[in-house]
């Protein structure tokens, strides 16, 4: 029976405390304290640590050789974007370019010459052209005329010997000869008049107004003499048919002659397009060598090493490659911090950053995700930690000795969440299932209410859902002890 009064003790000590802790009335028993739901602002921060770097920095050398012969810099000097800050001499190369330039010129200067060349082949072309629509129109005006003439000489020739067949006939008595005789040479001059008629209408057309008498004069076969008013004239002389050919080839020949000059004008303006391309490219050619002579500020910064000093010769670059000058920006600088795998799917370019550094204490600085590397760091993978470069750039206060290698610590913004709903996180509960709950005071008994909660930063935890602004929730026991 003992043994049962040991256990049976703290059984009720254990029922009071219960049954006080549902009964909010009890006088003897506790006092709740509660918590009210408040609106605030969550910001979620992702830390890491790592040293810092350059963010920006360039390696600047000339792209020619050559003599050095302005470098008034010397270490630690600042510099202005665009900046001269070396060069090299460029006295052969400026005369070079000058050459290049005047041969340019002459070129253009024979372009011009070729298209006027060219222009004046056009226009002879063309009255080429026009002379041989003139000559051929002459020879053909000429021939119509002089074939229908010739079957009028043939017909008059045929007439004729009918005639002197037909005064045999009559004489010699032969009827029938002298008949058929009659009927031919009606038929003949049929079409004698019918060949005369259509050389009367060919005349008769406006394209004959100018031809002159003895064009169309008739013509003798026998004593091949063209006749006109009883006076005959050699063919040669007076009919120019032939002369009129000769025409007509010579004009086809000036209009080959035309279109050759027109081809050679072609090619000249061709030669000189290529030549004055040619000579760009030379142009352009000694133009760089004249920039790749200058080096410039590519940004504002400050000259941390000098290779050269002015009066060296450079070497050719597409021998041994030379850094001449070495730049850094020390104004904007980077952390390259390691960020645990676990959060780093959180981390954004763009996100604000707070940055301590280890060697000025009490030194807070604000920076911006610059970039996230897409592997891992290698170096913390070889020890079996699996981090990922994330770079923190940040704009370095003047007078703030801040330098690159120092350690320093970021506490990356991944999220912020404003004017929401926020509890304790140690008022939110979870049952077996995982579901989030609080503990609420109603009708006097401690009842549970389901939540649905957001994002967590340090002790505080967003509510999404299940409480409103002013609500109360239990947040521990005040105990008290009242009568005697």
């Amino acid at each position: 029976m003992k043994a049962w009064k040991l256990i049976l003790g703290p059984l009720i000590v254990l029922i009071m405390t219960v049954t006080g802790c549902n009964s909010a009335s009890n006088q003897t028993g506790s006092q709740f304290q509660q918590t009210e739901v408040i609106r605030g602002d969550l910001t979620t921060n992702i830390r890491g640590s790592g040293k810092i770097t350059l963010a920006t920095d360039a390696k600047l050398s000339f792209g020619s050789s050559g003599k050095l012969v302005l470098l008034n810099l010397k270490e630690g000097d600042k510099v202005t974007s665009g900046q001269v800050l070396a060069k090299i001499d460029t006295s052969a190369l400026e005369v070079a370019l000058a050459q290049a330039k005047v041969a340019q010129s002459q070129t253009q200067v024979t372009l011009a010459q070729s298209k006027l060349a060219l222009d004046q082949a056009n226009v002879t072309k063309i009255q080429a052209e026009s002379a041989l629509t003139t000559a051929q129109f002459n020879l053909d005006r000429i021939q119509a005329v002089g074939d229908i003439k010739d079957k009028i000489m043939k017909l008059q020739m045929l007439i004729a010997a009918a005639e002197v067949n037909r005064k045999q006939a009559s004489a010699t008595g032969d009827t029938e000869g002298f008949k058929y005789l009659n009927t031919y040479l009606l038929e003949q001059n049929a079409e004698l008049n019918k060949r005369n008629a259509e050389l009367q209408t060919l005349l008769g057309n406006a394209e004959y107004s100018g031809v002159t008498s003895y064009e169309i004069m008739v013509y003798d076969p026998i004593a091949k003499k063209y006749s006109l008013g009883g006076q005959t004239y050699d063919r040669l002389v007076v009919e120019d048919i032939r002369v009129k050919t000769l025409a007509v080839e010579a004009a086809q020949k000036a209009v080959e002659q035309a279109g050759n000059g027109i081809i050679m004008a072609q090619k000249t303006i061709d030669q000189a397009n290529d030549g004055i391309a040619l000579a760009q490219k030379n142009i352009d050619y000694i133009q760089k060598q004249i920039n790749d002579s200058t080096i410039t500020a590519p940004f504002a910064g400050t000259i941390a090493t000098l290779y050269y000093k002015q009066g060296d010769i450079i070497p050719s670059p597409a021998v041994t490659p030379q850094t001449i000058i070495y730049l850094v920006d020390t104004d904007h600088l980077e952390v390259s911090a390691n960020i645990d795998e676990l959060d780093s799917p959180a981390i954004q370019v763009d996100q604000d950053a707070i940055i301590n550094i280890n060697a000025l204490t009490g030194t807070t600085l604000e920076g911006k995700v610059s970039a996230i590397a897409t592997m891992p760091n290698a170096q913390a993978a070889a020890s079996g930690t699996t981090v990922y470069v994330v770079k923190v750039a940040f704009d370095v206060p003047q007078g703030l000795a801040v330098k690159t290698g120092m350690n320093a610590s970021v506490n990356i913004v991944s999220l912020v969440r404003k004017n929401v709903l926020l509890l304790p996180n140690d008022t939110i509960k979870q049952d077996n299932q995982g579901n989030s709950y609080v503990q609420i005071m109603k009708n006097q008994n401690i009842t549970k209410q389901p939540v649905v909660i957001g994002a967590r930063q340090g002790s505080q935890t967003e509510i999404i859902s299940g409480l409103n602004e002013g609500d109360k929730v239990v947040s521990g026991i005040a105990w008290s002890l009242q009568g005697k």
